[in-house]
């Protein structure tokens, strides 16, 4: 029997948990903004973006409270007035500016932070900077397994097979593996007891449009396109993502 598909709209996903998230890192090396990110982008992914209050609270932990002002990914051209999109071309809608800030919009152009609060600060300035990467790493596996031989196999070398909850979490897998816009790879979804899991335990985000009762043996969960699942035989043997933190 043919296996159904299910399609993650993007719109269902809106209050899900992301899987990847930034890591922010401290590199404590005195550069000007332009400086700083370039070795972010050679030796990261880019200076760091605070989109939400969510990431701010990230940022804080990963930087130890950002006790030492620091370049973050926020500049703009000397002709704007206001800041509008974050170095990684994040679009700017939240920030935690300094009270009274920005202040310097004709001269101060770049953007840092201090105690995790922004501050305008002239881009020559050289202080410390800090880069963000993706956590967890991904881990692509080739060798054909089923289901269960794909979760044993992350469980013991990895931390886990990845599960894709968010938009963030397609995107950046299909980014980072693009050989997998045509491979069909297991993940960690599973049909147990009249319910859809990802093996972390991660919610399913909106479950009505999984098949709601499966039939055996297609109760496994595959990537199978850019923002696509399928329920398919957990027996098959295919490839499969694993993540490690």
């Amino acid at each position: 029997m043919k296996s159904a598909q299910f399609f993650f709209f993007l719109a269902a996903l809106t209050g899900a948990t992301c899987l990847i998230r930034r890591k922010h890192v401290l590199v404590s090396i005195n550069s000007s903004w332009f400086n700083a990110q370039t070795h972010c982008r050679q030796n990261y992914v880019d200076l760091s973006t605070l989109d939400s209050e969510e990431e701010l609270s990230k940022f804080k932990l990963d930087v130890r409270n950002n006790v030492v002002r620091s370049w973050i990914g926020l500049n703009k051209r000397p002709d704007q007035m206001d800041f509008s999109q974050w170095s990684d071309g994040t679009v700017f809608k939240f920030a935690l500016w300094q009270s009274g800030k920005p202040d310097n919009k004709a001269t101060e152009h770049c953007a840092s932070a201090y105690n995790a609060q922004l501050n305008d600060y002239g881009c020559e300035n050289l202080i410390p900077f800090v880069c963000y990467t993706w956590e967890p790493t991904l881990i692509f596996v080739q060798d054909l397994k089923t289901w269960y031989e794909a979760l044993v196999h992350c469980r013991t070398w990895y931390t886990e097979l990845i599960s894709l909850s968010t938009e963030r979490d397609f995107l950046l897998v299909n980014a980072k593996f693009t050989v997998l816009q045509s491979v069909s790879v297991w993940t960690g979804l599973n049909f147990l007891d009249g319910s859809w899991f990802w093996s972390n335990n991660e919610t399913v985000m909106n479950p009505n449009s999984l098949p709601s009762c499966p039939i055996k043996p297609f109760h496994c969960g595959a990537k199978v396109g850019g923002t696509i699942l399928e329920n398919a035989d957990c027996m098959k043997k295919m490839s499969f993502i694993c993540y490690q933190f």
